[in-house]
C-alpha cells in the first residue's frame, strides 16, 4: 500500500478531492484505506462490459497505475475518458521482460503508450520500459525508498538476535526452520525467527511445531492483542522463539527491528521475484538464493539452507547495524502529487 501516503496528502490539500483506489486481491483490500471520500473496491474483470461499466460510473479525472497492473481494457478505456494517465514506480521483473519481449513487443508497447507520464522504479526498468519504443520517462525514483523505514517503529529492537524470512512461500517454511536449528546449534541460544508467509497455512504451525520443538511458538495476531509492543515483549524473554506473522500490514515493522533478512521465492522450485527493497529501506542486510535481478548490488547470493545460516551467523555477530543504505526517493511523493494536482 505505498499508495497511501500519496492519497493522505491529496486529501488534505484538496478537500473536493474523491478517491478510489482499487486492489487485485482480498488481502489488500482488507487494509486499503476508506472514509468519507475514499472509497476501496477489486479491480474490475478486465472485461470489456465490465470496464466500461467502472469507468463510466467512475468518471476519473486522474488514474494513477502503480508498478506493473497492466489490465489492458482498463488501461485502454481510462485513457479513452480523457483522464490523465501515470504510471509510478514503474518495473518489469524479469520474467515479465522476458515474456513481453518475447510474446508480445508491440501490444505492450500499445499498453505503455497509454501512459501520460511514466516514473520507473529503477534505472534498470527505465531501459527496460524504453526497450519497447520511443516511450518518454521521467527520471527513476522509488516511492517505497522515499517512504520505508521513516516511522522505523521498532529501531532495531532485536538487534543481535532476530531475523525476519519475509514473504515466504509454503515450501520455504521448512528450509527456513532448519536455518533456525542451525543458528540454535551454531550457539545463538536465543534466537529469534520471525516468519512472515505470503499466505499463512496451518500447515506451517505443524512444521514449526515438528522441526522446532526447543523453540517458544508464537502467533503475531496474539501476540498483538496482548501486548502494546509485541517486539519488545519477544527481546524481553531469553529462551529461543519462532514467530509465525498471521496478520497483514506488519511486515515493513517487523523488518525495523532486525538487522538480517531473507526474502521469500529464492529457496522454492520456482524462482520468484524478489521485493527487496522493503527490508534494504528498513537497513537489513539481504540474504537471497538464485538470481537477484537488480537487486544484485546489496544482496548476499547463497546456494543452500547451510550457507543462509552461516550467512545470518556472521550478520548477528556484529556489534553494529549494516550501516550501508539505498537512497531515498527525496519527497517523491510531494513532486507526485504537485504534477497530479494541476491536473485536477
Amino acid at each position: 500500500m505505498c499508495i497511501i501516503p500519496l492519497v493522505n496528502l491529496a486529501l488534505t490539500d484538496k478537500p473536493d478531492i474523491r478517491i478510489v483506489i482499487t486492489c487485485s486481491s482480498a488481502s489488500a483490500l482488507t487494509i486499503a484505506p476508506r472514509g468519507d471520500r475514499i472509497t476501496s473496491c477489486l479491480v474490475p474483470l478486465d472485461l470489456p462490459d465490465e470496464v466500461d461499466r467502472f469507468i463510466s460510473a467512475l468518471k476519473p479525472d486522474v488514474a494513477v497505475w502503480v508498478e506493473s497492473e497492466f489490465w489492458p481494457h482498463l488501461l485502454e478505456q481510462c485513457q479513452s475518458s480523457g483522464a490523465f494517465m501515470l504510471l509510478l514506480n514503474g518495473r518489469l521483473s524479469n520474467k515479465s521482460y522476458y515474456r513481453w519481449t518475447k510474446y508480445g513487443r508491440n501490444s505492450f508497447h500499445q499498453l505503455l503508450s497509454c501512459f501520460d507520464v511514466i516514473i520507473p522504479r529503477t534505472q534498470t526498468d527505465l531501459e527496460r520500459i524504453q526497450s519497447f519504443g520511443n516511450i518518454t520517462c521521467e527520471t527513476p525514483v522509488d516511492i517505497k525508498a522515499d517512504l520505508q523505514g521513516v516511522k522505523a517503529k521498532y529501531k532495531k529492537i532485536l538487534g543481535r538476535r532476530g531475523w525476519v524470512a519475509g514473504s515466504t512461500h509454503q515450501e520455504e517454511g521448512r528450509v527456513v526452520c532448519e536455518v533456525h536449528q542451525l543458528l540454535l546449534q551454531g550457539g545463538i541460544n536465543d534466537i529469534i525467527t520471525i516468519i512472515a508467509p505470503r499466505h499463512f497455512s496451518p500447515n506451517l504451525v505443524s512444521i514449526v511445531s515438528e522441526l522446532c520443538p526447543s523453540s517458544m511458538l508464537y502467533h503475531y495476531s496474539e501476540m498483538k492483542s496482548q501486548y502494546s509492543c509485541p517486539v519488545s515483549f519477544l527481546n524481553d524473554q531469553a529462551s529461543p522463539a519462532v514467530v509465525i506473522v498471521d496478520t497483514i500490514g506488519d511486515l515493513a515493522d517487523l523488518y525495523s527491528a532486525v538487522d538480517v533478512a531473507f526474502v521469500g521465492g529464492s529457496l522454492s522450485e520456482m524462482k520468484w521475484d524478489h521485493n527487496c527493497y522493503e527490508p534494504r529501506n528498513a537497513g537489513c542486510s539481504l540474504v537471497l538464493q538464485g538470481d537477484v535481478g537488480a537487486c544484485s548490488s546489496f544482496v548476499q547470493v547463497v546456494d543452500n539452507c547451510l550457507q543462509l545460516a552461516t550467512f545470518i551467523q556472521l550478520k548477528l555477530s556484529r556489534t553494529k547495524t549494516d550501516p550501508t543504505h539505498v537512497p531515498s526517493g527525496n519527497g517523491a511523493i510531494n513532486k507526485v502529487w504537485a504534477m497530479l494536482k494541476l491536473k485536477l
